[in-house]
């Protein structure tokens, strides 16, 4: 019997072990869990091919996004933080509940 190969491309490897607190806490568990329902299944072999970031990004016009994308997993502060002018692409909004962040965004937009 030729034996199956499952192959999951990723930018990088969800954590073992991370902060039920994360926003990708459900999102590795799940990854651990169908990957090691592959491992169990006869004759099966599972690769994690591990996906570069390439220029262009779908953020390569605004710095400021690209780097919050490049380091959103571990944050640390953008280049000109400190300075006086903040980051022009990227605002805060604090909303009261999911009805108000909608009609927030929609006015916005």
């Amino acid at each position: 019997m030729r034996p199956r190969h499952a192959r999951v491309c990723l930018e990088n490897e969800p954590a073992a072990a991370s902060s039920w607190l994360s926003i990708w806490s459900s999102i590795g568990k799940t990854f651990q869990q169908c990957r090691q329902r592959l491992e169990n299944l006869p004759d099966c072999e599972v690769s994690v091919e591990l996906l570069e970031r390439k220029s262009p990004t779908r953020f390569s016009n605004s710095p400021d996004l690209q780097h919050l994308e490049a380091n959103w997993a571990t944050p640390h502060p953008a280049p000109d933080a400190g300075t006086e002018t903040p980051i022009s692409a990227v605002h805060l909004a604090a909303c009261a509940n999911p009805e108000a962040e909608a009609v927030f965004a929609a006015r916005e937009i």
